[in-house]
């Protein structure tokens, strides 16, 4: 896919301006620096013409549409540090390039370019991940899940070196996970919200980030959203309805979810089948599964402070 410019995405406040244009102006308004791919400081009147929503992003004939997408300008400091080199390739990604977001959801960017690290900052409603091109190149071909989630939603919006139709037909699936590496991506990425959660549909919403990306690794559709999981598996489905009604905690609903959904979906040995906790224990201490007794750990001292 080649390049869809001229773009332009900007978010500003009182405090910062930020913007992107993969093609120079074709007008007298004045940028800081107009060069392609480039991240600019357009002024406010500029930004300000014509703003449309993220989801109606379109090319210009004249100049880029300007496409407010987050009021957090005062977070951008780091973001703009991060992304002032030269990008070789912008890829928009995920369910707002897909079209089936919701309200909530972030903007994704991708830049490739050779001067960067791979990393990703979030500020607000945008995030963005810098990565070299042959780091890119080892992930798909290494099956990288989030590589495989980008391709499969991935707009790019300047790439005249063609990457993303390179990256494309270099991703191989990965196999299926094994029941340690699934219990472990499930222990970790529950751990994470759960320690610092205010609020329940935090952990509910980590649980079925786990559960999506064990689905992807077994071969699932590779695109699957996270709101759109209880479509697929009906563990996900039932713990879904039962903390939109409040009729159990987060943390119980999330353990008791984590237990069915290892069982039901056989990833592990029949003799895992029991809940019992300390059966959970013995078998994540054998296997060396660090995530998955920290996630044990945490749902112990929540029970103990309800």
């Amino acid at each position: 896919m080649k390049n869809g410019g001229p773009f332009g995405i900007y978010t500003s406040d009182k405090n910062y301006e930020l913007g992107f244009c993969t093609v120079p102006p074709k007008t007298n308004q004045i940028w800081e620096s107009p060069q392609p791919g480039r991240f600019l400081i357009p002024t406010r009147d500029n930004c300000l013409a014509g703003e449309q929503p993220l989801s109606r992003l379109h090319p210009s004939e004249n100049v880029p549409n300007p496409v407010q997408i987050s009021n957090r300008g005062d977070r951008l400091a780091l973001l703009f540090t991060l992304t002032l080199s030269a990008a070789s390739s912008l890829i928009f990604f995920g369910s707002r390039a897909q079209g089936t977001h919701l309200s909530s959801s972030d903007v994704d960017l991708l830049i490739i370019t050779p001067d960067c690290d791979y990393v990703g900052a979030t500020h607000g409603a945008l995030s963005v991940y810098t990565v070299p091109p042959e780091e890119a190149l080892r992930r798909v071909r290494n099956g990288d899940l989030f590589f495989g989630s980008l391709l499969q939603t991935g707009q790019p919006l300047f790439d005249p070196q063609e990457r993303f139709d390179a990256l494309t037909k270099a991703f191989t699936p990965r196999p299926q996970p094994t029941a340690k590496r699934a219990a472990q991506a499930i222990g970790t990425l529950m751990l994470k919200d759960s320690l610092f959660a205010r609020f329940p549909e935090f952990v509910i919403g980590r649980a079925l980030w786990c559960f999506r990306t064990i689905l992807l690794a077994e071969g699932e559709n590779l695109f699957l959203l996270p709101h759109s999981i209880h479509e697929k598996d009906r563990i996900a489905h039932d713990l879904l309805i039962a903390a939109r009604n409040k009729k159990v905690t987060a943390q119980t609903a999330a353990f008791d979810a984590f237990t069915a959904f290892m069982t039901g979906r056989r990833l592990i040995e029949e003799d895992w089948l029991d809940k019992d906790f300390n059966t959970w224990k013995t078998r994540f201490e054998a296997s060396g599964n660090a995530a998955g007794l920290k996630t044990l750990t945490m749902l112990e001292a929540l029970a103990k402070r309800a």
